[in-house]
């Protein structure tokens, strides 16, 4: 099946590579790498060694870092968070506090921005407590009301983890989740091992492919998890399975159930 869809869009789509993983509750039920992930061609994508940025995706990583400090009595989904902030604290507004259920489920009623939050080199990357501080957005909207997506909401809640277990919040990550699932070359962060494996981004415009270079950005714990194909299946199989994998376990079963149930619907007006 995959075979018959995946070079065909390729193609039509001007994708160098494509890597493909099906997995359920028991395991990797189909893995497999399409075409090259860059046009040196010296390498094919290969679901165990490719590493890809994994964009919004990463949000489920920092709600599972949530998840545990919550289920460890650290942190309360629905206490004002700057109780737990230490550099800044959020204005007031509209007479009610934002919440951690808040940041994860989009809506603290933040406006989001994307331009300023890019950076060329790891150097001039600033610590996550100053971007976000530098960054923080009005509040258009009463929170627990309206949905905004708010990549800015995400990174902020990785930020209370951070603060709160007084660890690095990649290095959180890798003790707490990665390295207990068997991901190890799964992080936040690129060092030279993973960006030797790390795919080529490219644009293409009228009939060009231009390269893309690889952009750090400041609220990387919404957006830039980098990791395999393989690896991350490990992470999809221990949600699935309620927390853990291979008698490895991250957080509780009731823990799971309350991260993946639904926590907010619009109001019934906006649904026509």
């Amino acid at each position: 099946f995959f075979d018959s869809i995946v070079p065909p869009n390729m193609q039509r789509t001007h994708s160098p590579g494509v890597v493909v993983a099906v997995v359920n509750d028991s395991g990797i039920l189909f893995e497999k790498g399409y075409g090259m992930p860059d046009f040196q061609g010296k390498r094919a994508v290969d679901p165990e060694q490719t590493v890809w940025r994994m964009a919004s995706v990463s949000k489920v990583v920092t709600a599972t870092a949530v998840m545990q400090l919550v289920e460890q009595g650290k942190l309360d989904l629905d206490r004002d968070v700057n109780d737990y902030l230490k550099a800044f604290k959020i204005p007031e507004k509209f007479g009610k506090h934002v919440t951690l259920r808040n940041l994860l489920t989009h809506t603290a009623g933040f406006d989001d921005r994307y331009i300023g939050k890019s950076f060329r080199t790891k150097e001039a990357l600033p610590p996550l407590q100053d971007f976000l501080k530098k960054m923080l957005p009005k509040r258009l909207f009463p929170p627990g009301e309206v949905f905004v997506y708010s990549n800015f909401g995400n990174a902020l809640a990785a930020l209370i983890v951070q603060d709160v277990s007084g660890e690095d919040f990649n290095e959180y990550c890798r003790r707490h989740i990665f390295l207990p699932l068997g991901m190890k070359e799964t992080s936040f962060q690129l060092d030279k091992q993973r960006a030797g494996n790390l795919y080529q981004g490219y644009l293409y415009q009228e009939g060009n492919f231009r390269t893309v270079p690889f952009d750090y950005l400041g609220d990387y714990p919404a957006v830039q998890l980098l990791t395999t194909a393989a690896e991350f299946s490990r992470f999809m199989r221990c949600q699935l399975n309620e927390g853990t994998l291979d008698c490895d376990r991250i957080f509780k079963p009731e823990t799971a159930v309350l991260m993946q149930s639904i926590q907010f619907t619009p109001k019934q007006k906006l649904l026509g």
